[in-house]
């Protein structure tokens, strides 16, 4: 079941993020975020933006979120994607479903291009990202240092819909 997370998910959320933090260079954070300030990020981000979870049998096992990709007023049709699962979740198309889930939210809102930003050592999700139909638009070489060595960064993005002109506007 995909659905619309809420507050009281962040710290099964925490839960599937903490590995990837301690474990991998896939984020570039160093150490996992408190509980509160996670719950304050997902409350920055579901204010504008859609967060979706995956759940089975009442145990979450994934997210994806959606989030400003810039600052600037004329790329506010543009956002970040992002997904997490759990590693029991891996390799069975819940990732697949979970992403299709906010695209498909991100289209009805009238966003018009998401952007992805994923370490290059990171072939599954780059793989992922290409099946889903992400292209690669640039390379950030050696931007992120962690677990002892620089990584490069893949930049990918996706249209969800032709530009207007001028572009409609979109919906929180």
């Amino acid at each position: 079941m995909i659905r619309s997370a809420e507050a009281a998910d962040v710290p099964a959320m925490l839960a599937i993020y903490g590995p990837y933090v301690t474990d991998t260079p896939i984020t570039f954070d160093y150490e996992p975020p408190t509980e509160a300030a996670f719950t304050a990020k997902y409350n920055r981000i579901t204010s504008r933006y859609p967060w979706l979870l995956l759940e089975e049998d009442g145990k979450i096992l994934g997210y994806a979120y959606a989030d400003r990709a810039f600052e600037k007023a004329a790329y506010a049709w543009c956002v970040e994607a992002t997904v997490y699962l759990s590693p029991e979740a891996t390799g069975k198309g819940r990732g697949r479903a979970l992403y299709l889930a906010l695209e498909e939210e991100l289209k009805r809102r009238g966003l018009v291009l998401v952007y992805a930003l994923v370490t290059a050592t990171n072939e599954a999700s780059l793989r992922f990202l290409a099946a889903l139909g992400f292209r690669e638009t640039g390379r950030l070489p050696a931007s992120g240092w962690k677990q002892g060595k620089w990584h490069d960064v893949i930049w990918l993005e996706k249209r969800l819909a032709s530009p207007e002109l001028p572009p409609t506007e979109w919906h929180p």
